[in-house]
């Protein structure tokens, strides 16, 4: 058959039949219901036939496929349609995987000099196919909840995504054994950059979620609270506030002692506290960052993107390295360290903060829900026993969807995702 001229909507000539996919094919591409499917009507989106003409136009503005693979799928005959429709999936997630699979090759060759150990190697690689934390894959499930994304679709209809494979994937770096300035530098640094390939720290869900989802959340509170009172609660002063609640004492009555330790604190903040459990929370906030003399969040710096924030970060890290009194064994590692992260502001690829749109949440949760960067405390532990039990609870997976309705690249995200990835990785390994 001639290749045809076709103009966008190219799938307008579809067969207006239905479309009557083998089992083999259903499992295949992902659609599990038995009932039979009608091809699309020219401009009309509907169940799963919006994600194949989306497909089709997305795969040819990028270059995926060729018009003559899509024309063999829209003119199809009853009978080869399944084939077809397997044919096309497979060629589109052959060149996406593929992709995938050269980004994380640069990754690796970027950070060859620096060699994981037996048991980190053998957790990152087993994950999944990738590394740790996403997996690229097709499929219509129910495990992505009921909601829609950003383009109206639904999130169990088929599609795209970048999943997060493991229920909650956590890299730990233990950073208190450093001099404060050193530590609270590495804190922002690994956080800053955790947060590009949609990793949380477990301090800031802490924050918005509470410890436990029983226990208190600050997320509707002055975001100073823990700061102001850990001006004043000193590490020498948090046995006496255990020593408080220990008491349980009515919530008035505790306030008013608190006072004693804390004045200006609850002067600023004493109409916020109105629990018992605001108390618990706050504690095991300032015992979990030593009352914030370790972690201290640093002021945004706006007119900066990431890349330059890095290389600000790493030129202020590396006067810290040189001037401040630690081990030589501290010394050559933190230079490994800063040798991690200078990698990273060198290759990574700004053209992703010009296309922000090529990938969209495409579950309820979130990636951020589901990966996360720990420093290794009892509440970050407590924290993510409990996250787990409840996306397991829920069986949700949270996942990234290529988004085909836009025309920017696919191709950014995923190599600063897989160069983050193994430089954090990397890092845990060290610190």
């Amino acid at each position: 058959m001639p290749l045809q001229q076709v103009e966008t909507p190219f799938y307008a000539k579809a067969v207006k039949s239905k479309l009557r996919l083998s089992e083999q094919a259903k499992a295949k591409i992902g659609i599990f219901d038995e009932a039979e499917y009608v091809a699309p009507i020219c401009n009309e989106v509907t169940s799963e036939y919006g994600f194949w003409g989306n497909l089709c136009k997305w795969s040819l503005k990028n270059d995926v496929i060729n018009k003559q693979q899509i024309n063999d799928f829209i003119t199809a005959s009853l009978d080869t349609q399944d084939d077809k429709a397997l044919v096309l999936i497979n060629d589109v997630m052959g060149s996406i995987n593929k992709t995938a699979q050269s980004c994380l090759k640069r990754s690796e060759d970027i950070f060859s000099d620096i060699k994981l150990s037996d048991d980190i190697d053998h957790w990152y690689t087993r994950n999944n196919d990738y590394g740790w934390g996403f997996n690229i894959e097709y499929n219509s499930d129910n495990c992505f909840g009921d909601g829609e994304d950003e383009n109206g679709d639904s999130n169990e209809a088929m599609a795209i995504r970048l999943t997060s494979e493991s229920f909650v994937a956590t890299a730990g770096m233990d950073i208190s054994n450093y001099p404060t300035a050193i530590s609270n530098k590495l804190y922002n640094m690994i956080t800053d950059t955790a947060a590009q390939s949609y990793k949380s720290t477990t301090f800031g869900m802490i924050f918005d979620y509470g410890l436990t989802y029983l226990n208190y959340s600050f997320s509707d509170c002055d975001e100073s609270i823990v700061d102001d009172f850990a001006i004043e609660i000193t590490p020498e002063k948090l046995p006496k506030l255990k020593q408080l609640l220990n008491e349980q004492l009515d919530i008035e009555v505790l306030c008013n002692a608190i006072t004693e330790i804390a004045p200006n604190a609850i002067k600023t903040h004493g109409k916020t506290i109105t629990e018992t459990e605001i108390v618990e929370s706050l504690y095991d906030n300032l015992v979990a960052t030593k009352c914030n003399t370790l972690f201290i969040s640093e002021p945004v710096r706006s007119e900066l993107n990431f890349k330059d924030r890095l290389k600000v970060h790493c030129t202020e890290l590396s006067e810290m390295i040189d001037t401040l009194t630690i081990s030589d064994n501290d010394r050559n590692k933190l230079n490994i360290v800063l040798s991690i992260f200078t990698r990273v502001h060198e290759n990574f690829d700004i053209n992703e903060y010009n296309n922000t749109n090529a990938w969209i949440n495409g579950s309820d949760t979130t990636l951020y829900d589901s990966n996360f960067v720990s420093f290794g405390t009892d509440i970050e532990d407590e924290f993510l026993n409990n996250i787990h039990e409840n996306v397991m609870s829920n069986g949700e997976d949270a996942c990234l969807k290529l988004n085909l309705m836009t025309d920017e690249s696919y191709i950014p995200m995923i190599k600063n995702f897989t160069l983050i990835d193994r430089a954090l990785i990397s890092m845990s390994d060290l610190l």
